[in-house]
């Protein structure tokens, strides 16, 4: 018998990362002690989360949750590790994002928390991880309000790679 996929919240807290994970469609993690990312299987499904801190603007910005997305391969080590700031990332997932939000138009997830299972009323600290496992109530409350603004990834990509000053090709 086959599994359902587990749900996921993707935590990004750095505008570089971000781009690298929309850009490239891949994810990747920090080493940790934590065993949730090697957790991962192929169709998981996540939800992208930016942190207010991650566009380096933390009293601007809200958290906000910004795509949709698929895992099409087990965690595993990269041929080339990836480098955002003074962290390396050695190990990582290819992803399908199958839905994007315009930049600054997700929702913003503090406005869903009261909705959700998920999270303790102290939900802040509770995402101070990259993955944070979602029941299918919660997984449902999310990607029914990322879907309502979200678009094709294709036509909302670009603002994202700008704003984290990237230099990743236009996708085709």
């Amino acid at each position: 018998m086959l599994e359902a996929p587990a749900n996921y919240l993707l935590v990004v807290s750095d505008r570089e990362a971000l781009g690298w994970i929309l850009g490239s469609q891949r994810a990747a993690f920090p080493p940790s002690r934590r065993k949730t990312p090697s957790a991962l299987n192929i169709n998981d499904r996540l939800l992208v989360y930016t942190t207010r801190g991650c566009f380096r603007n933390p009293t601007r910005d809200r958290g906000r949750l910004v795509a949709r997305a698929l895992v099409r391969s087990h965690e595993a080590v990269l041929h080339s590790p990836v480098q955002f700031g003074e962290r390396s990332f050695a190990r990582g997932c290819d992803l399908e994002i199958t839905s994007l939000a315009p930049l600054d138009a997700g929702p913003v997830l503090a406005n869903l928390v009261p909705r959700l299972r998920t999270f303790p009323a102290s939900w802040a600290t509770h995402i101070r991880r990259t993955l944070v496992p979602l029941d299918d109530h919660d997984f449902g409350e999310l990607t029914s309000a990322l879907e309502a603004v979200a678009v094709p990834r294709k036509t909302a990509l670009q603002p994202y790679l700008d704003r984290a000053r990237l230099s990743i090709a236009r996708p085709k």
